[in-house]
């Protein structure tokens, strides 16, 4: 394992302010204040309910999970493991399998490529 990405003398900086082109966080709470935040925040999502009703919203919900599933379960992907070396997750079905999520193969890839 390559220890070199950690660095003894670090200096953590806030870059709230550093980038006034693109305004997030501190920047846009100071341009639309905080009470306005808040009242977003606790009414998320109601205006749409409302417009839509449960059935709807429910139906959303469960299109976005068998999208995501079903791109899990079919795209390859680039997975850095928690040791920081790179995989890649390539899903593989075997021919006449009963199961119903494919196998995830592992290929550890070298830091050199």
């Amino acid at each position: 394992m390559d220890l070199s990405i950690y660095h003894d003398d670090f200096t953590q900086h806030d870059l709230f302010g550093l980038f006034p082109g693109a305004p997030g966080g501190r920047a846009l709470r100071d341009s639309y204040g905080h009470v306005y935040l808040v009242t977003i925040a606790t009414k998320g999502g109601q205006t749409t309910l409302e417009r839509y009703g449960k059935e709807y919203m429910r139906d959303l919900a469960s299109r976005g999970g068998k999208a995501k599933r079903h791109k899990e379960d079919t795209q390859p992907r680039n997975v850095t493991h928690w040791d920081g070396t790179p995989e890649r997750h390539v899903p593989y079905r075997p021919p006449s399998s009963r199961r119903r999520r494919p196998r995830i193969i592992r290929f550890f890839l070298s830091e050199d490529v």
